[in-house]
């Protein structure tokens, strides 16, 4: 005869982390001395979580542009991109000067950002 077995670890979990949110301070939740998080606090969380989800998307975006341009050298496909509250950061090397102009070209097409901070070396 066969008998069922109970799993008590996930209503043991949920429990813990119950135990945990009625015991812990307010203040340790992110909460206002009210017990509720404030309308700031959650505008600037959410904010600050899209505008780096946004950066890094950008990045990306950026780098496959520059892996997929058959003109580009090897060393400028490996440039180093980084997208910092929307400005795009470029450093590597490149092959030569319009090459290092091609890169921040595609970064500000891609990126449509204003400020593309171009700090690429041109190989000597």
């Amino acid at each position: 005869m066969k008998t069922k077995s109970v799993h008590l670890a996930p209503l043991a979990l949920v429990l813990a982390g119950l135990a945990y949110f009625v015991a812990a301070p307010p203040s340790t939740l992110g909460l206002d001395l009210a017990g509720s998080r404030t309308n700031h606090d959650r505008a600037s969380d959410l904010a600050a979580s899209s505008g780096m989800r946004q950066d890094a998307r950008t990045s990306e975006l950026i780098r496959n542009a520059l892996r997929d341009d058959a003109s580009l050298s090897d060393h400028a496909k490996q440039v180093k991109v980084d997208t910092n509250h929307g400005v795009v950061s470029l450093r590597g090397k490149v092959a030569d000067p319009s090459e290092k102009a091609a890169v921040e070209k595609i970064a500000r097409d891609v990126a449509r950002a204003d400020r593309v901070e171009n700090h690429l070396k041109v190989i000597q």
